[in-house]
């Protein structure tokens, strides 16, 4: 029997792997497992729910429905259940996770083992461990650990990773809590090329297209030098675009109160066309049509010297 557990580790159900149910894994594209099973009444399995089977740990990465079976009024489900560090696409990359600044865009020239130890650093903020293991890297003999220009924009943390074996001329996988940087090799080699031995090559996007956890930024028009400074001590080889953010004390925004770190699926919204300005008088009020993010940007421009103003464009 398989036991599908809730986050505090409670069984949700217990079921026989059925007919239908398959482990799929494709390098740097998809890990993951399939379960096939029906219910007479149907069961919530929210982001954070997990398995731990003989292929290792998986989780519920992505809300899922049954399909309702009119024959038997049951309801059929296809759960599938991603390997633990899928979840990693639901958190955004950031440089400094430590500390209350959040960076919608950044750039670091560093070699592969510092861009991976920041890695290591985002995972430790979210409290994610394998196992109650921390996560480490590992980088193989076959990758030159050489120093290179790598650009972050409103990245999730998967696809850092997989943009850093890419930068590096490598590959990137994961065994338990170790993350590889290297050739996946094994067996002998095999050529494939396209109309020959491969059909097709397609490309899969890891992150999710809807958040429960908004972080919101305005332009980079006319910040203040002294606005929201970050840490010299932290910023050696980086370079963190700044842009106007929400108040202190509010880094994001959550879709539903209480939610946990399981539940954020996040992502960046940007608002260029709202910055601050020093020529127009500011409107006491603002529309009831903005949206609640831009609302909140706009009530809350740094101060700079003069009349503060809310800037609009069109287009």
């Amino acid at each position: 029997m398989i036991d599908i557990k809730d986050i505090s580790s409670a069984i949700l159900l217990s079921t026989p792997p059925n007919e239908g149910c398959k482990r799929k894994l494709t390098l740097q594209k998809e890990d993951y497992i399939l379960l096939k099973f029906s219910l007479e009444n149907p069961i919530y399995f929210k982001l954070g729910t997990y398995v731990e089977c003989d292929f290792g740990l998986f989780e519920v990465c992505d809300l899922q429905s049954p399909t309702f079976n009119t024959d038997n009024a049951g309801y059929d489900y296809e759960l599938r259940l991603d390997a633990h560090y899928w979840k990693w696409k639901n958190k955004i990359f950031k440089y400094t996770p430590e500390t209350s600044g959040q960076e919608a865009s950044w750039s670091l020239t560093a070699p592969l083992n510092v861009q991976a130890s920041i890695v290591l650093r985002n995972l430790k903020a979210l409290g994610y461990t394998y196992k109650g293991q921390d996560f480490d890297f590992s980088i193989d003999s076959t990758v030159e650990n050489k120093s290179l220009l790598m650009t972050y924009d409103n990245t999730n943390i998967l696809d850092a990773c997989f943009e850093m074996a890419k930068k590096w001329d490598c590959e990137c996988w994961m065994t338990d809590n170790i993350i590889h940087f290297g050739k996946c090799e094994f067996g002998d080699y095999v050529n494939m090329e396209i109309a020959k031995n491969v059909g097709e090559m397609s490309r899969s996007e890891s992150q999710s297209t809807y958040a429960t956890r908004i972080y919101t930024f305005g332009s980079t028009r006319n910040i203040p030098a002294n606005y929201r400074p970050v840490d010299e001590a932290v910023v050696v080889n980086g370079v963190v675009q700044k842009r106007l953010m929400l108040p202190e004390g509010t880094p994001y925004i959550d879709a539903y109160p209480k939610m946990s770190t399981e539940e954020a699926i996040e992502q960046v919204v940007i608002f260029d066309e709202v910055y601050p300005g020093e020529l127009e008088l500011c409107r006491t009020s603002l529309p009831r049509n903005i949206p609640k993010p831009l609302r909140m940007l706009m009530e809350r421009l740094p101060k700079r010297s003069g009349m503060l103003t809310v800037s609009r464009t069109q287009g």
